[in-house]
């Protein structure tokens, strides 16, 4: 009889604790830190952006002051959506935060190591205001930033600029985009400043734009878009021949003769007016 209910207490103990679940798929403990996860302070806030097309992200904040750095208290934030972002308005002037981001795997109810970031929230970080003016073909900028930012970037173009310098050289094109990027001192991006200078409107004469090139069999014709304010095109062909030929004409097509169809021909031209020229610009018709 006492081995009957033994037996019988060991059942109802397995049917207590049900069916041990299926194991996770090795793929489950391989989910990628979430390096994709972007941070930046803005004037309403934090902006976390989950760049990701697959895995959310399951953010947390911890204040750096409340207990040691290694030992922070974290309270949770927010889970990102894949290609969406969250605004942290929560945040306090002159704190520094820690943010701690997983990706989290849905399927398997599983996170990936977590990926921290250090902030210090001061407050705005932004371009207050910015002038500029052309001076000998130089682009100058008079910037003033918010009192919390610590560096900045200027692009032009594209390609960035040396920042200790307070005048800039830009290419000579109708229309240039300058970008000013301000960061906080520990290296967050704030908000960017952008504009589309019209070059032409500020009297710069530019070289001849999208010049397109038609080789035949015995000739190379060149086109250009007009360039505002000149009044003809110099034109100089270094041949084949070794010889070099001036010339000069008031349309946006020019035709060149092909003395060798083997051999590359290099053409420099330049807008002019009545008491400009502009920066030359070069092109080459190769076979």
């Amino acid at each position: 009889m006492k081995r009957f209910f033994a037996l019988c207490l060991i059942l109802f103990l397995s049917a207590a604790c049900g069916k041990k679940g299926d194991p996770h798929p090795i793929e489950s403990l391989n989910i990628p830190p979430p390096v994709w996860a972007e941070i930046s302070v803005e004037e309403d806030g934090v902006h976390i952006t989950n760049s990701s097309d697959d895995y959310p992200i399951f953010v947390e904040r911890a204040e750096s002051e409340l207990g040691a750095l290694f030992f922070p208290l974290y309270q949770t934030i927010a889970t990102v959506k894949p290609q969406s972002s969250f605004l942290d308005n929560g945040t306090k002037n002159n704190v520094r935060y820690i943010y701690r981001i997983r990706t989290i795997h849905n399927k398997y109810d599983e996170y990936s190591a977590p990926v921290t970031k250090v902030i210090s929230y001061r407050g705005v970080v932004a371009v207050e205001s910015l002038t500029w003016y052309i001076n000998e073909e130089t682009l100058c900028l008079n910037i003033r930033m918010s009192r919390d930012v610590a560096d900045y970037r200027v692009m032009i173009n594209g390609n960035e600029m040396d920042i200790t310098q307070r005048c800039h050289p830009f290419p000579k094109m109708p229309t240039i985009l300058l970008i000013v990027v301000p960061f906080s001192d520990s290296g967050i991006p704030g908000s960017a400043y952008s504009e589309n200078i019209d070059i032409e409107k500020e009297g710069i004469l530019v070289p001849p734009q999208n010049i397109k090139i038609l080789r035949r069999e015995k000739q190379i014709t060149l086109s250009w878009d007009a360039v505002t304010g000149a009044e003809r095109y110099d034109i100089t062909v270094a041949g084949d021949s070794g010889k070099t030929i001036a010339d000069s004409t008031n349309s946006t097509i020019y035709n060149s003769d092909l003395t060798n169809e083997d051999k590359c021909t290099e053409f420099t031209l330049v807008s002019i007016d009545k008491n400009r020229r502009s920066e030359p610009v070069q092109v080459q018709s190769c076979p």
